[in-house]
């Protein structure tokens, strides 16, 4: 029916719009009209023009099939399919849609706690909650609700001092811009993500020592051999992720502490892995694209570390969120960010990889996400729609090839004061409505505020250990973008995968 009418409503302005304009042309004219010019001009030139758009448009949806037709074609032959195998190119393109990375280990620092699972029981608990800050004020003098983590929590003085020790190089290397001593943001981020780069590389280190002690003689008839003939070391990938505020020379300076703290002391992982290190500033959502294209595209590497940090605990960045109406306040921007910090990092192997038979290792199969934008951000007044999100649960779900009803849990970082409450319950209450919104959901947002390019990493980190304790797939939906909307599944490892290792 609404069909009919739509057509129907079609033919009216098409009527309408032929009528004023043969009207308006005779009264020009001085044109005296008679029954022949009636007929002719009001009855048959309407419907002429109407067929004649029609046909029009009928035209541009057949040469928009072709063309889309061709795309797929050209992309099938830039994959190298088969020739005269369409049915080969998608099901090379479904096999890579449906592809998974194990996620080996997740070490997230929040004011949660020092854990991932800390999260998990923050975000089920309902604390600890944000509280107005003893430092941090608005415009209005009064104090600025946050979620601020331990000072003794974060050993700032020793991260300061590396820091330091490092500005004389990074100026050397940095040309232009300013070059700043390190702000404070930058120094309370950096701090949260010295535990987990720490646990990341011990972990690594520790493997490295048990493939050695799985050789007959320990690994020293490898140490014997001159550099040139000994075999290749496994390739380790860092993707590092910083808040896209954060300057030129602030990003050097994290990347050069980032390689110092993941070297060590005394050469670290560069005895073992073939280290190559990369940074993103921008969201979350972004970060993880870019580890997701990383991870599956034809230069990956074994071993794909990915690390995020952020911090909006000083008085420049409340400024910038008040300057941008941004900052939470009750009265006037109930739905603005409440300023948090964290630091969170992944460590991804191939969906084959097995670890070694004297290392307990828990994995986690990682689906390909989906990333939707948003017509208008979140903040936008007016109504609330969920449209992006659903559909990129949809795809998440057809690329990790579950149903909705086999999701255990939900996690993301949306919260419960600003807008995408209502976007992520209107979207579970059409698609999920099994999932309890007290015992199966669990919103980080809403106990660690805005955490910025580290959020993604949390929700996974958090995620991961819901998998661990249910041993059901998981949702993950990163929410923190204002236009970004991501999902993807995590699921335990197949039976047969636990019998390989």
């Amino acid at each position: 029916m609404s069909t009919f009418f739509r057509a129907l409503a079609f033919l009216v302005a098409v009527c309408c719009l032929t009528w004023v304009g043969v009207l308006w042309w005779w009264q020009r004219t001085g044109h005296s009209a008679e029954v022949s010019d009636l007929v002719l001009y009001l009855g048959l030139l309407p419907l002429a023009v109407a067929l004649a758009l029609l046909g029009l448009r009928w035209a541009w949806q057949r040469g928009a099939a072709g063309r889309s037709a061709s795309a797929v074609a050209a992309a099938g032959g830039a994959n190298e399919a088969p020739a005269g195998g369409a049915d080969a190119a998608g099901g090379a393109e479904a096999q890579a849609r449906h592809a998974v990375v194990q996620l080996v280990l997740a070490q997230a620092h929040s004011v949660a706690g020092e854990q991932a699972g800390d999260l998990l029981e923050a975000a089920a608990a309902g604390k600890p909650l944000p509280r107005p800050d003893q430092e941090l004020t608005n415009d209005d003098g009064l104090p600025v609700l946050c979620a601020r983590m331990a000072d003794p929590a974060l050993d700032l003085e020793t991260v300061r001092a590396e820091l330091e020790a490092l500005l004389p190089a990074v100026r050397q290397q940095v040309t232009g811009g300013p070059q700043h001593e390190p702000g404070e943001q930058v120094l309370r981020a950096l701090a949260a993500l010295k535990g987990p780069l720490a646990a990341q590389r011990d972990w690594l280190l520790d493997l490295h020592q048990a493939q050695r002690n799985a050789l007959a003689d320990g690994g020293a008839a490898i140490d014997r051999l001159p550099p040139a003939q000994r075999p290749a070391l496994p390739g380790l990938r860092v993707l590092l992720g910083w808040p896209e505020h954060w300057s030129a020379f602030d990003q050097a300076l994290a990347r050069a502490w980032a390689e110092r703290c993941l070297q060590g002391e005394q050469g670290g992982l560069a005895d073992g892995y073939a280290m190559a290190v990369t940074s993103l500033a921008g969201s979350g959502e972004a970060l993880w694209l870019r580890a997701d294209q990383m991870s599956h595209g034809a230069g990956r590497s074994p071993w794909l570390l990915v690390a995020a940090c952020d911090s909006d605990l000083t008085g420049e960045r409340v400024d910038a969120l008040a300057a941008a109406q941004r900052l939470y306040d009750a009265t006037t921007c109930p739905g603005g960010c409440i300023p948090g910090e964290a630091a969170a990092a992944l460590l991804l192997a191939p969906a084959d990889w097995v670890p070694p038979a004297d290392m307990e290792v828990r994995t986690v199969r990682l689906h390909r996400p989906a990333l939707l934008r948003r017509d208008k951000p979140i903040e936008s007044p007016g109504r609330v729609r969920h449209r992006e999100l659903a559909q990129a649960l949809e795809q998440a779900l057809v690329a990790a090839q579950v149903a909705p009803a086999d999701l255990a849990m939900l996690v993301c970082d949306a919260d419960l004061h600003s807008p995408r409450s209502t976007e992520l319950y209107g979207m579970a209450v059409e698609a999920l409505s099994h999932l309890d919104p007290v015992e199966d959901m669990r919103l980080l947002g809403k106990v660690t505020g805005h955490t910025g390019a580290a959020s993604a990493l949390l929700v996974l980190a958090a995620a991961a250990e819901a998998v661990h304790a249910m041993k059901n797939p998981t949702l993950a939906l990163g929410m923190s973008d204002a236009h970004l909307r991501m999902a993807l599944v995590l699921q335990p490892p197949h039976e047969g995968d636990d019998a390989a290792a």
